[in-house]
């Protein structure tokens, strides 16, 4: 068996999600997000125990690896079909082209979260000159991703690009903290009136790449406060797991094949590169944070039923019946 399942069968119990809910629930409704359910019945799975009256002050977040390379999950490299103009083909797709780490989130009332695309630093010089060799580079930032979400000049607010030496996955440490970048030019903005008199709560896994200094003092200052899932839980209780990154993944995936059919009949060379990267993730990206995909994700999490407008700790009461089985 694989230590990460290990881990997973460890940590993904009712007992575990029992005391997650609880903790969600009594600082939504200390920070006055929900009220607590007078009638709630702990031992009824269809008794919420807070109803949630703040859901545009909740939200939920994630990050995922993007990249060009069009080879298959075992490095083979693989054709792809392409067709146009009354004529078909197959091409090789080449490995390699680029990659990046995105971040992803949604709000429990069923909007996005703008995403944030995270580049190497030796990669990232949108629409300016490469340092090293004087070369003009594309502007990989366009077209982008849009969120549900409009911001003050009436138009969507937009997926935003930053840098780092990994290309994400650690945070801290840089010039400019990631986290924060993401917290200022992402979070702040889909939270209109944000201070820590009228506050949001971000859930979020507790990697500590994530969990820096700086990251922390900010929130303080804004009013946003972060509460941490169960350690391995995301496969049953992350809502960008459950329902967004999935659905984000396959519609990727075939994105890039139409892409590189356009490339091909344009007469381009056959592989994709990071500055095809934005194109790629524009129409995926908007289908998988849909009003319809979030709401589907924080129902199925059971943080937010918008229909009960309350709690319903789905994830608890389906692995208490799976250990009653």
């Amino acid at each position: 068996t694989k230590p990460l399942e290990v881990d997973r069968s460890r940590w993904c119990t009712a007992a575990n999600f029992e005391k997650h809910y609880n903790i969600v629930a009594a600082k939504l409704v200390e920070l006055g997000l929900a009220v607590a359910n007078k009638d709630y019945d702990s031992e009824d799975p269809t008794s919420c125990p807070i109803v949630i009256t703040r859901p545009d002050r909740i939200m939920s977040m994630d990050e995922t690896h993007a990249t060009m390379d069009m080879t298959d999950p075992n490095g083979n490299l693989k054709t792809v079909a392409v067709a146009g103009e009354g004529a078909s083909a197959e091409i090789l797709a080449n490995k390699g082209g680029g990659d990046a780490t995105i971040i992803g989130g949604s709000i429990a009332d069923g909007n996005s979260v703008p995403g944030l695309t995270i580049f190497k630093s030796t990669s990232f010089f949108a629409g300016g000159v490469d340092p090293t060799t004087g070369r003009a580079l594309p502007n990989w930032t366009e077209p982008s991703a849009s969120s549900t979400l409009l911001g003050g000049d009436g138009q969507p607010l937009k997926m935003r690009f930053t840098c780092n030496k990994v290309g994400g996955d650690k945070w801290k440490d840089e010039k400019e903290d990631v986290g924060v970048f993401y917290m200022k030019h992402c979070v702040v903005p889909a939270m209109p009136g944000l201070s820590p008199d009228n506050p949001c709560v971000v859930i979020m896994d507790g990697y500590g790449g994530h969990l820096s200094l700086a990251l922390l003092d900010y929130c303080r200052e804004m009013g946003i406060h972060i509460l941490l899932r169960p350690p391995h839980t995301s496969n049953a209780i992350q809502g960008e797991d459950v329902k967004n990154f999935s659905v984000f993944k396959l519609a990727f995936q075939a994105e890039k094949g139409k892409v590189l059919n356009r490339l091909v009949l344009n007469g381009s060379k056959h592989r994709l590169g990071l500055q095809h990267l934005s194109e790629c993730v524009k129409a995926p990206w908007e289908k998988a944070f849909s009003m319809k995909r979030n709401t589907e994700a924080w129902m199925l999490t059971g943080y937010y039923d918008a229909e009960c407008k309350g709690m319903t700790r789905k994830v608890y009461w389906e692995y208490k019946k799976k250990e009653e089985r």
